[in-house]
């Protein structure tokens, strides 16, 4: 059931940043941002259930996650017009995000 909802909420998360691809607006980053909110609250509960195995592999999306949201909020605290451009560039240091896993949770 949680493998379930985690890949509805990929699939969200996934529709958002290719709308954002197209128009990189402020109220495009702003779904991806909802989608990832709700995607991290679920991978927080598919942490507690999750195979030992794939401990590491959740910890690193919830990581790549916190990353993406703390960026996210300190380009937002700059300017908040919607139709304002928005482009995001990882963060030195930051988690990359974890195609092959997500991948795998997708099948």
């Amino acid at each position: 059931m949680i493998k379930e909802k985690l890949q509805r909420a990929i699939r969200r998360s996934e529709k958002a940043y290719k709308a954002y691809q197209e128009q990189q607006f402020y109220f495009q980053a702003l779904r991806i941002y909802r989608a990832n909110r709700k995607l991290y609250g679920l991978l927080e509960d598919y942490l507690l259930v999750c195979e030992e195995r794939e401990q590491d592999e959740v910890c690193e999306y919830l990581f790549h996650l916190e990353d993406w949201m703390n960026q996210f909020k300190e380009h937002e605290e700059k300017n908040k017009n919607y139709t304002t451009s928005f482009i995001f560039k990882r963060w030195e240091g930051a988690v990359a995000f974890p195609k092959q896993f997500v991948e795998k949770l997708k099948k």
